[in-house]
């Protein structure tokens, strides 16, 4: 309330008196903090039940559509992993096509090689894009590997062949660098979900060996894009759904972003434990879903902030009213004052009027008298001469 008290005390010298102020400079702070209170948003859109209706249905919906996207074994994930299958096939075609050969990013020596050498090499890992960048200007490959808790660093400028990787522009380097990411995407294996590559460098073996395991079992960021898609179904419906109702509605839009992600929270959350529950049943980790993992995260995160605000906003709300409150009643005393003020000074002046008035009064009644008594004088004396 520092604030709002402040401005109040600009009006006073101490809790129990004020000084004189302009009426209308108070008039003034009353007007803005009026404003104030009315740009203050505190509105809360309380669910109905048609809300809860449809949280319950779409949260089925993601539910039933995560459990079939989950794991990287089976499903979508897995048809587009099989070279035999017709989307396989062609993704694979795709790869072979978008020609990014004798790069330092597919270097395969030893501790490197194999169909999992993207888990295990930085240059993969989205996140290392500057490192992966460096690699092809530089012509070398820069990574490392643990030998009994030991970090070895790799540095070659040859491949596993012996051949000489080319040095590149760095405009040259860009180009190289997407046309590689999107080759291995389309790929059998695809490429690791960005910061895998980071996790596959730790010095905790289990953390590495976890990374690798997933990574060979269809864990990449093709198949993580594929679990999105019940999140990306719920987030259209609650969306389209929290427009339709209100956007005939004079509502803040502070108000209806707090519902609309409250709504989505409980349909992620809803479809996140089905998804934990088969993690925990099969025991197996890689069929987490992962967008809805941290979708779940970042709406908690949001609503959170959100009910904290508005939480704030109703305090801020309550000090500017108690505020407005004193100086209204300021102003009152200030009026209070000044008419007492000018009550003193009429009755002063009138106090004055009199004391003139009896002065007078009497100047002239003594006047009165004293003619009055030259009259008698002269009437006597007019008596005496007859």
């Amino acid at each position: 309330m520092g604030e709002y008290e402040n401005r109040f005390r600009r009006y006073t010298l101490d809790e129990s008196m004020y000084k004189v102020a302009q009426v209308s400079d108070i008039d003034e702070e009353i007007k803005k903090l009026s404003q104030e209170m009315n740009d203050i948003n505190i509105d809360s859109i309380p669910f109905d039940k048609w809300d809860y209706i449809v949280m319950f249905s779409v949260g089925i919906i993601e539910s039933i559509v995560g459990l079939l996207v989950s794991s990287p074994k089976e499903g979508i994930s897995k048809e587009l992993s099989d070279k035999n299958s017709p989307y396989g096939s062609k993704l694979n075609e795709l790869h072979k096509e978008w020609n990014h050969s004798n790069q330092p990013l597919d270097y395969q020596g030893p501790k490197f090689g194999g169909g999992d050498h993207r888990s295990r090499t930085f240059g993969h890992d989205l996140l290392a894009f500057p490192l992966a960048l460096y690699m092809l200007t530089q012509g070398k490959f820069i990574d490392g590997y643990y030998d009994d808790g030991a970090y070895q660093t790799v540095m070659s400028a040859l491949n596993q062949d012996g051949n000489e990787y080319a040095q590149m522009p760095f405009d040259q380097a860009v180009l190289a660098y997407l046309t590689h990411m999107g080759a291995d995407f389309f790929s059998t294996k695809s490429i690791p979900v960005p910061g895998f590559g980071l996790l596959a460098h730790l010095p905790d073996r289990d953390v590495r060996k976890f990374v690798l395991d997933a990574y060979s079992e269809g864990f990449n960021l093709r198949h993580v894009m594929v679990q999105g898609l019940p999140v990306a179904i719920t987030e259209i419906v609650i969306r389209l759904y929290c427009w339709l109702q209100s956007r005939t509605k004079d509502i803040s839009s502070e108000a209806k972003k707090h519902k609309r992600d409250k709504m989505l929270l409980v349909c992620h959350t809803m479809a996140l434990l089905v998804n934990t529950g088969k993690v925990v049943i099969m025991q197996d980790p890689t069929s987490i879903n992962l967008p809805m993992l941290l979708r779940v995260i970042s709406l908690t995160w949001s609503v959170v902030k959100q009910s904290s605000s508005l939480s704030h906003n109703a305090i801020a709300k309550v000090n500017i009213s108690v505020v407005k409150t004193k100086l209204e009643e300021l102003k009152t005393l200030i009026i209070l004052d000044q008419a007492i003020f000018y009550s003193d000074q009429a009755l002063c002046l009138f106090r004055s009027d009199i004391s003139r008035y009896d002065k007078h009064f009497a100047e002239n009644d003594a006047n009165i008298n004293k003619k009055f008594s030259d009259i008698r004088n002269k009437i006597s004396e007019m008596h005496k001469l007859r």
